[in-house]
């Protein structure tokens, strides 16, 4: 930032801080960095910086952000190490850096065990240790730290994970809530050993991301990433099963006692009761898959950027199912798959989907119940297309 602009910003604070005198926490008050973030993120239109601020003063009064670092206390399960967030330390600049064993974090069953609303509180109340830290570290080194390092490993990130709705629905509310509230914060984010499945949730996430979030977003394969890394952030901090020295006190490069690695959560650790799941689907309709057959229930999409969506379960044992597309436009009328057929038990719950549709054509659901020589499936399902209109429509 030039000499002028400085200067320009400065001043556009000056005026921020006087619109709003009397209505945010002193400490917010007399943070510049708060007025600052909030006119970055708004391309220092101030008018549009104070809307979002205030807004985000409202959201942090109405949801107790100003105490939320000791008086709330997150869920057992999402206290857990099963919620897999480790703060590992600082980089060469003193950014914090956490890592984020996204891969492992089975959503299916912590949205099983507690809301979304929790999750948020919880992600909060991280978020806000993180900004208490370096407003402390500012204070006594008179440096300038706003921005943290994430690095989310995506190994193990698996096909029913990256397609299941409410998983979706999850994380874009959590994206969301992290571009309305805390602009500014995130100075790089490394997503690592990343396969096919990340992008399908790629495709649908990063529609609620700001430009500017989405630059600092560094993803990459199973190479690449461990020289980028180290030449940042210093390798005692890093696991040394990624490319660090970081070690158990036991020398297990795993790092099981340092870091929260996620994993499968026990069902007896759900909260809801999931006994009576036909009240969960109002409205479904009921289908029998006869043994070594399929069924297929097709869906026209007009609009690029609309979405398919699907709830179903089946009413004993388990079906597979996939994604198919057809190109009306084309003569070959070969379906191609989209979502390769994973094989799915709902005794537990709802088998939520969702799926971007980057073209018009016809998407098809396919059960699959040819690998059962005795059984026939009742399957329950809804299916729907959301649909993009033709001014928002996503471009692909």
């Amino acid at each position: 930032m030039t000499l002028d602009n400085m200067k320009i910003e400065e001043s556009l604070v000056d005026e921020l801080r006087q619109r709003l005198k009397g209505q945010m926490i002193q400490k917010m008050y007399e943070d510049d960095n708060v007025f600052k973030r909030f006119l970055r993120a708004r391309n220092h239109n101030i008018d549009a910086a104070e809307k979002m601020l205030k807004n985000h003063i409202n959201w942090r009064n109405e949801n107790k952000i100003d105490t939320i670092i000791t008086d709330f206390k997150p869920h057992p399960v999402v206290a857990s190490a099963y919620m897999p967030f480790t703060r590992l330390g600082t980089d060469i600049e003193d950014a914090p850096v956490s890592y984020v064993h996204f891969g492992c974090l089975d959503t299916k069953g912590l949205l099983n065990c507690c809301s979304v609303l929790e999750i948020e509180q919880f992600l909060a109340q991280f978020l806000e240790v993180e900004a208490e830290t370096m407003r402390n570290f500012n204070k006594n080194t008179g440096k300038c730290v706003t921005k943290g390092v994430l690095i989310f490993n995506f190994e193990h990130f698996s096909l029913a994970s990256a397609t299941h709705k409410l998983t979706l629905e999850a994380i874009t509310t959590l994206i969301t809530r992290y571009e309305a509230h805390y602009p500014e914060r995130l100075k790089t984010a490394y997503a690592i050993n990343v396969s096919y499945y990340f992008t399908l949730v790629w495709m649908v996430v990063k529609h609620f991301m700001s430009p500017a979030t989405v630059d600092k977003i560094r993803i990459y394969g199973k190479t690449g990433w461990q020289e980028d890394l180290l030449k940042t952030i210093n390798p005692d901090i890093i696991p040394a099963f990624l490319c660090g020295n970081l070690t158990d006190p036991d020398g297990n490069p795993q790092c099981k006692t340092l870091l929260k690695l996620g994993g499968p959560i026990p069902e007896n650790l759900y909260s809801f009761n999931y006994q009576k799941l036909a009240n969960r689907l109002p409205g479904a309709t009921k289908m029998t898959v006869q043994r070594m057959s399929k069924v297929e229930v097709t869906l026209q999409v007009l609009y690029p950027g609309s979405k398919v969506e699907w709830d179903f379960f089946v009413k004993s044992r388990d079906i597979s199912y996939s994604v198919l597309f057809k190109d009306c436009v084309t003569s070959d009328q070969t379906p191609t798959e989209l979502i390769p057929p994973q094989r799915v038990e709902t005794n537990a719950g709802l088998e939520s989907g969702m799926c971007q549709c980057e073209k018009a054509g016809v998407y098809i659901i396919e059960f699959d119940n040819s690998y059962s020589w005795i059984y026939s499936k009742e399957v329950f399902y809804t299916a729907t297309v959301v649909k993009a209109s033709r001014n928002n429509a996503t471009e692909f």
